[in-house]
């Protein structure tokens, strides 16, 4: 059993349905630092270290940074044999990734800055630190644009965007989300996050797929800004999904009534007109087989 204070920390985490992938690995990595100088450990380290990859992937099961966090993190400790080579190797690792993922975001911006186009109209869906770094960094260097964030129910972590953009004097439009649609035909560019790049699809935000299918519609490009550390090479599936509070969509209880709130879909990523990483703006073709080259450890393989 994980020592108390982490524990809680994996139910903080589990609990937390309004920050993005990145502000949650994060702290997936804290976990892991906290576990390997803990002195409360009952049990082997390695067997510890694996108790907590599988509680933190379990706690957000759509965030691909935590599970390659984990996996890096597995895969490294089988290189050692001893409990302390293994806590160095389990340290360097969590190092590594948070460089990476805070190395990822200005270059995902100084690329995705580009699809902009002047007095453009640029779409959003949910809140990603991509997209917010994004479109600060674009305001910052003098470019004239303005935004159009949904709510994003039920948590509402659109207002939270819309409210980061307005304070730094972006223009910034907050829409229901069944208003995408009538909002398109004015829109030049969509850009939204990622959670996990799948194979078969993109993991993001439920209404991110709707999204996609109304810009083919109107013809409109539609872009995920995405780190590398979130792509997965297994396909997203029902593994994704938690039934979430009734009550953040009707606050009682109705009679006859199933209520059913889950926070994410997946969008194929033929759906997609690119992705937006650290190495550039893939094509769906070139993302897929990206994605195909990673391995998983024999412990997290389902």
């Amino acid at each position: 059993m994980l020592p108390s204070p982490i524990h809680d920390q994996v139910q903080a985490i589990a609990a937390d349905h309004s920050s993005g992938a990145t502000d949650l690995t994060l702290r997936a990595a804290d976990a892991f630092a906290a576990l390997t100088w803990s002195k409360d450990l009952r049990q082997p380290f390695a067997s510890a270290v694996r108790e907590l990859a599988a509680a933190l992937i379990d706690a957000q099961p759509s965030m691909a940074p935590i599970f390659n966090l984990a996996n890096a993190i597995l895969l490294a400790m089988d290189q050692v044999d001893d409990a302390f080579a293994q806590r160095e190797r389990v340290h360097e690792v969590c190092q590594e990734s948070l460089t990476g993922l805070r190395q990822a975001g200005p270059i995902i911006a100084k690329y995705a800055q580009e699809l902009i186009p002047p007095k453009g109209v640029v779409m959003t869906h949910s809140h990603s630190s991509s997209v917010r770094e994004t479109l600060l960094a674009a305001h910052a260097t003098g470019q004239i644009f303005s935004v159009i964030c949904t709510e994003s129910r039920p948590v509402g972590e659109g207002v939270y965007l819309a409210q980061r953009l307005a304070q730094a004097g972006i223009d910034v439009r907050l829409v229901i989300d069944a208003a995408m649609y009538h909002y398109l035909p004015g829109v030049q560019v969509i850009m939204v996050g990622a959670d996990q790049l799948a194979p078969n699809g993109l993991v993001n935000k439920m209404g991110t797929a709707l999204l996609a299918v109304a810009a083919q519609t109107w013809q409109t490009p539609i872009y995920s800004l995405c780190s590398t550390q979130k792509f997965l090479p297994r396909p997203a599936g029902d593994r994704t999904q938690k039934l979430q509070p009734g009550a953040e969509i009707v606050d009682r209880e109705i009679t006859g009534v199933r209520i059913e709130n889950f926070y994410f879909d997946s969008t194929p990523l033929e759906r997609l007109t690119g992705i937006v990483c650290e190495e550039g703006i893939l094509d769906p073709a070139a993302a897929r087989q990206r994605l195909l080259g990673q391995t998983i450890h024999p412990y997290l393989a389902d």
